[in-house]
């Protein structure tokens, strides 16, 4: 199981380019004597980081970005797989996140099995067709636990 505190180290081992950006010195500057580590507020300077690497050229950091979050995703305890979906998927389907010309369509085609059926999930829940992002009932990828059952 990938825990939470694993989250930064693999967010830079993922996309070394991260640990260099302005939003890793400003993330750390800003929050670095919270009590409890803002995650979410990590991973969406990771995304935006994403987006602005991706407006210059470099989609190889698109194809490991979406192998980690695949990976927090399947591997990952609860918290980990919750920041995956709703920390990544979803800052990466906000059109805010995507002021530089980059749409979400450009990373879409990044996502690996499990983390394609969580962006639908994101899709749906934001479009109004189900009432939870996990709850919409279609197939899943092969393996892929039920996001409804108890547990």
């Amino acid at each position: 199981m990938i825990s939470r505190s694993e989250v930064p180290n693999l967010l830079t081992e993922a996309v070394p380019s991260f640990a260099e950006s302005e939003l890793w010195r400003e993330y750390w500057q800003d929050y670095e004597a919270e009590p409890e580590p803002l995650d979410f507020l990590l991973v969406s300077a990771f995304v935006r980081h994403l987006s602005l690497r991706l407006a210059s050229g470099h989609r190889d950091d698109m194809e490991a970005a979406m192998e980690l979050t695949e990976r927090l995703i399947a591997d990952g305890e609860s918290y980990v797989h919750n920041l995956a979906v709703v920390g990544i998927l979803e800052d990466l389907q906000n059109s805010t996140v995507h002021s530089n010309g980059v749409s979400p369509s450009d990373f879409e085609t990044c996502l690996r099995p499990w983390s394609r059926w969580w962006w639908e999930e994101v899709h749906l829940f934001w479009a109004g067709k189900i009432p939870r992002i996990g709850l919409s009932g279609r197939p899943r990828p092969s393996g892929m636990p039920d996001p409804a059952a108890p547990g």
